[in-house]
């Protein structure tokens, strides 16, 4: 098998970075496909070998399916001096580097220098590779850029800031469809008559860089009618953008527990279809999208819903990109409290179980309509699972579905979406079902 030593320095004129290096010896395949988180602002990453954690340089090998003679990729992310750089999508074999990042005016044989003195310097070594055309942005957003959405094959672009002032007429109040911790999403018309939702950063923080980065580099890579789709984005010196398809109909979260639920009452087989939707979108992420990619972040509030109450799974801010052959990772905690699963909140062990442990909690929610943690009277707080095993222990199953479907329900589907959701809550990750699985298990098949 053909390989190729990738070194990678990011070095800064004005200020020391978090690391210095990272070297890779890679095949000359797809493989650092599954390295795009390797240089994050933690330092962490990934090996066939098991978890790694540390502050330093990472050495690791990865299997490859590409054989020899294969285009060896790398999408590497860094913070340096609280700004992102995306440093590579394919390096040749004379050094050749094709980057994407803020700032970046010029693409050079050996480096390739930025506005803010940063320089991100990729050298291959003894390195066969195909040839590849990209383009570079000369100024993150001038033109468009089709960097990966050739290689993907996704209809995504970078948006001018003006445009988007224009959508949202100026980010105006009454456009705003929501706030979270990072920012707002507003309700925006493109001069072509598309209805788009835009997420707009509150702040220049590490990160929400960060978050910022890690969506559009995996919304970039995946497409999929249950997950929501990456119109584009917009990165200027003071602005941070992210462009999604526009759903009317919120989220899940508002139609169960917010104003929306008051309005308009999810019926039986609605809630079906959007359990079975989030859980195809999940499958996807596990088992089809490449590299694999956890979630995270999987909640009622993630689970947007469009015209036709289709489920798309959205915000993966926190997501994480699995090289081929890595079981878990360890990794900081992240997430909603309520949907972690234990060996995630307690240790930072991630692994796609940790997803299907929210998506058990999601389950019953979307059953029950009840949060997935309760204030009991005195104080006490009890969880979703909890509840639900008490009453399912009884035989008491009609009294976990919501009350206001006033029994318009099967039971027997009621009773097998709880001990699915039983199922994927076990407290013993290697006990839990696949996404795939779940799918299946939802579908009666």
């Amino acid at each position: 098998m053909a390989s190729c030593q990738l070194s990678v320095a990011l070095i800064s004129r004005r200020s020391t970075l978090a690391f210095s290096a990272v070297s890779l010896d890679l095949p000359a395949a797809t493989a650092a496909d599954s390295l795009s988180a390797v240089a994050s602002g933690s330092s962490e990453t990934g090996t066939s070998r098991g978890a790694v954690r540390d502050g330093g340089a990472h050495q690791g090998r990865f299997a490859s399916p590409g054989g020899e003679g294969t285009a060896a990729t790398l999408a590497v992310a860094a913070i340096v001096l609280g700004r992102w750089i995306f440093a590579g999508r394919r390096v040749g074999g004379d050094g050749k580097v094709v980057a994407m990042g803020t700032g970046i005016r010029k693409e050079k044989r050996d480096r390739l220098k930025d506005g803010e003195g940063v320089w991100s310097v990729l050298r291959s070594k003894s390195c066969r590779e195909k040839k590849v055309s990209n383009r570079v942005v000369d100024d993150y957003g001038r033109r468009s850029l089709n960097l990966s959405n050739e290689s993907h094959g996704h209809p995504w672009r970078i948006y001018r800031l003006r445009e988007l002032i224009h959508a949202t007429e100026n980010f105006r109040e009454g456009n705003k469809l929501g706030e979270g911790g990072f920012g707002a999403v507003y309700w925006g018309r493109t001069s072509k008559g598309v209805e788009i939702a835009v997420k707009r950063l509150k702040a220049m923080t590490a990160k929400a860089e960060m978050e910022f980065a890690i969506e559009v580099e995996i919304l970039a890579r995946v497409r999929h009618k249950n997950l929501l789709s990456l119109r584009g984005f917009s990165a200027g010196k003071k602005e941070r953008l992210i462009v999604y398809d526009y759903m009317p109909n919120n989220s899940l979260h508002s139609h169960l527990h917010g104003r929306r639920s008051a309005e308009l009452l999810l019926d039986w087989r609605t809630r079906t279809r959007i359990a079975i939707g989030a859980a195809e979108g999940l499958a996807y992420l596990h088992h089809e999208a490449s590299p694999h990619i956890i979630h995270r972040d999987i909640k009622a509030g993630n689970v947007l819903l469009d015209a036709d109450f289709c489920a798309k799974v959205a915000d993966f801010g926190f997501g994480k990109l699995i090289p081929e052959g890595v079981s878990h990772m360890t990794t900081r905690v992240k997430g909603t409290l309520g949907y972690l699963a234990p060996e995630y909140a307690m240790f930072g062990k991630v692994s796609e179980s940790c997803d299907v442990y929210s998506f058990g909690i999601l389950l019953l929610e979307i059953v029950s309509a009840r949060k997935p943690i309760e204030k009991l009277p005195g104080g006490d707080m009890r969880d979703i699972v909890q509840w639900a095993s008490l009453l399912a222990a009884k035989g008491a199953w009609g009294r976990i579905a919501d009350p206001r479907l006033g029994g318009n329900f099967k039971q027997d589907e009621l009773q097998d979406a709880v001990v699915i959701a039983f199922r994927c809550t076990d407290l013993n990750p290697e006990n839990r079902p696949t996404m795939k699985e779940v799918v299946a298990l939802l579908k009666g098949r």
